[in-house]
């Protein structure tokens, strides 16, 4: 993925080599993309064929599109489908209707196997989370559904899953360079409506997620939902990076580090709203705090400034911090620091 993105900025005629190299690291190693890519989830995968897919569409490889959007959609539908539109526009404006019909046969191959592999495993062509009546006994929910996905319980919740301690902008700053990008490139003349309906269904993904999507993604460092998204919006940064680029090196190391703390942990104990939800989880309101916390807990317990972290981030009470420690290692898989954990739970060595 990384070596597309560094290749597709050359379809930019007027940036230099330190602007697309810098580019190219911060959406390597300054985004919550890198957070996740040490761990196994759909979301990382799905980018990594959904920019292609971008990029194919933009040169208008009906055939190249159509694959690779037809993969997105099967590891993560709504990402997938959504662009699958889009990019159709973008192949037209291209190819015309020949590239349509290379699009188009692989899509339908695409949904074919989907349908097959549902049916396959749960005797229903869709998701498992759509099976009419289905109970997921793993995720036990409250009434606040829709298709049993959590809907947001606060007011504030769409702004603090942008730019709270979760959010999507604050874990990755480097973010908002594209996203800008993004709006100033739709008023590019030439392709102004190719980049509107792209701005367009990026909206769509954000604002359905930050309004209808609640729980933060669960016990997850970031949005993690957003993922697949992330290397097209910072295709676009390249055109605010140029023009403020003494901004930008400022931010970016700060970005990095945000990553790299994701990294220790993209699972950490986080707000839930579920049924059964753990009292212990729910007290860290800021992932990058707590992660940040259990590793200095790791390498440096002795130190005074661990102390005040894991006061600050996870909660003043000696119990509960080590109790929100014990989830957290547990949720990393490291059996080690659990079991010392545990060890100073059972002994009240707090």
């Amino acid at each position: 993925l990384v070596s597309v993105f560094y290749a597709s900025l050359k379809l930019y005629d007027d940036i230099s080599f330190g602007v697309r190299f810098f580019t190219t690291i911060a959406l390597a190693f300054g985004t919550i993309l890198m957070s996740f890519s040490v761990t196994l989830n759909n979301h990382t995968v799905a980018a990594v064929f959904l920019f292609p897919a971008f990029i194919a569409a933009l040169e208008g490889s009906g055939g190249k599109a159509g694959i690779l959007t037809a993969l997105t959609a099967c590891i993560d539908i709504v990402p997938g489908t959504l662009f699958i539109p889009v990019f159709a526009y973008m192949i037209y404006g291209k190819s015309g209707r020949e590239g349509i019909i290379r699009y188009s046969v692989p899509l339908i191959i695409g949904t074919i196997i989907f349908v097959a592999i549902n049916l396959c495993i749960i005797g229903y062509p869709l998701t498992p989370k759509l099976v009419p009546e289905g109970i997921d006994f793993s995720n036990p929910v409250g009434s606040q559904t829709v298709g049993r996905v959590l809907l947001p319980d606060t007011l504030s919740y769409s702004l603090e899953c942008l730019f709270g301690w979760h959010g999507f902008f604050s874990v990755s700053p480097v973010l908002i360079f594209g996203f800008i990008g993004l709006i100033k490139a739709t008023r590019d003349s030439t392709h102004r409506w190719t980049y509107l309906a792209i701005a367009a269904t990026v909206n769509i993904m954000i604002v359905g997620h930050a309004m209808f999507v609640g729980s933060f993604g669960g016990w997850s460092y970031g949005f993690r939902y957003l993922i697949p998204i992330i290397p097209i919006i910072m295709f676009f940064a390249p055109l605010i990076v140029k023009r403020h680029f003494l901004i930008f090196s400022g931010i970016l190391p700060v970005s990095i580090l945000f990553a790299f703390v994701g990294a220790y942990n993209p699972w950490p104990p986080a707000y839930e709203q579920e049924l059964n939800k753990d009292p212990v989880a729910s007290v860290v309101t800021n992932p990058i705090g707590a992660n940040m916390s259990a590793f200095m807990e790791e390498y440096f317990p002795s130190y005074g400034v661990t102390e005040k972290m894991k006061s600050l981030f996870i909660s003043p009470s000696k119990k509960i911090q080590t109790q929100y420690l014990i989830l957290f290692y547990t949720s990393k898989g490291d059996s080690k620091m659990e079991g010392k954990m545990k060890t100073i739970f059972r002994n009240r060595i707090y």
